[in-house]
Order: structure tokens, then sequence, then C-alpha cells
């Protein structure tokens, strides 16, 4: 409860309240596609696919910690 969370952790907790059978999005135009780990993907694909997560710059940062807004925007993408 006291560590920060990584953007790839929090996609897995967000992806794991969605429905499953969503298409999946291709990440190699990522810069950093090869950083998401392999238990992050299968709930990273879908929420990139569904515009839920758009990255920065052209990278999916999965390893870089969460603020506070940046999670408010995930929340907010989900309608």
């Amino acid at each position: 409860p006291n560590k920060n969370l990584t953007r790839q952790e929090a996609m897995v907790v967000i992806g794991k309240t969605q429905p499953r059978g969503y298409a999946e999005a291709d990440l190699n135009h990522f810069k950093d596609a090869k950083q998401v780990a392999f238990w992050a993907e299968p709930y990273v694909k879908p929420l990139v696919e569904q515009k839920v997560i758009s990255g920065s710059n052209g990278s999916l940062l999965p390893t870089s910690y969460l603020t506070k807004a940046q999670i408010a925007s995930i929340i907010f993408n989900l309608n």
C-alpha cells in the first residue's frame, strides 16, 4: 500500500475491471513497447485499442509512475 504504482500496474488493475473480448492493439508503434511486461500485455493492448491509454510522445512509459492526474484521465477515458 505504500509503494508507487507504475503505469503498467495501473493498466492491469483497470483492465481487470473491464469485460474480456475487446480487440487488442499492436503496441509496436510505441517506442518502448518491449518494456511492457508479458503479464501486463493482455490488459495494456485492449486499453490502447479502446483509446483509454494513448501514451505520451510515442511512448507508453510502462515502468514510469503515475500521477493522480494520469489516473483520473484513465478513469475518465473508460467512459
